[in-house]
């Protein structure tokens, strides 16, 4: 019998399908293993450089670990187009204005304080643009309020975030999850 369309036996005769079904567990971007996103419990922004020595213009990006799922393609632009490209990655966090919840249904300190410091490092780096992608959907309306998570403060704490760096002359460009 012939491997059904969509397979993953179907897809491991594709030659050109990367990675093959069987390497895709191992495949994975090599900022994990260089230390490039921060964890859960520190603050303090961890500046990987992706892309170095470019020369026509400099690149921010920042989010938590769905950015870094960007990370190859990122990188192949960045070297066709000579830019230098730097990313500050923080686990679970959104680069956001907003207080976030862990899944512990605590507040994400830790987010809070990372983000005011990423926003400080772009400041005064002034990157040419700033890329952003996230998981996270839902921030507190309300910081105090636990029970005020919704999407709404979300959308309001990411434009607040934002326009800190276009305020700045910095250009932003949002990467969907």
């Amino acid at each position: 019998d012939a491997p059904r369309a969509g397979s993953v036996e179907s897809l491991a005769a594709v030659e050109w399908f990367t990675p093959q079904p069987a390497e895709a567990p191992n495949s994975r971007p090599r900022s994990y293993d260089e230390g490039c996103q921060q964890n859960q419990n520190d603050a303090e922004v961890v500046t990987c450089g992706w892309v170095q020595g470019g020369t026509q213009g400099r690149v921010a990006v920042v989010g938590d670990s769905k950015i870094v799922q960007w990370e190859s393609a990122l990188e192949a632009v960045a070297q066709d187009q000579q830019w230098q490209l730097v990313a500050h990655v923080k686990s679970a966090c959104a680069f956001s204005a907003g207080v976030q919840l862990l899944d512990s249904g605590e507040t994400y300190a830790s987010c809070v304080e990372w983000n005011s410091n990423v926003v400080d490092e772009l400041l005064a780096s002034a990157p040419d643009v700033v890329v952003v992608s996230s998981r996270a959907t839902r921030a507190l309306a309300d910081p105090q309020d636990t029970g005020s998570s919704s999407n709404a403060a979300m959308v309001d704490a990411l434009a607040t975030q934002w326009e800190k760096l276009t305020d700045a002359g910095i250009g932003v460009v949002v990467l969907l999850d």
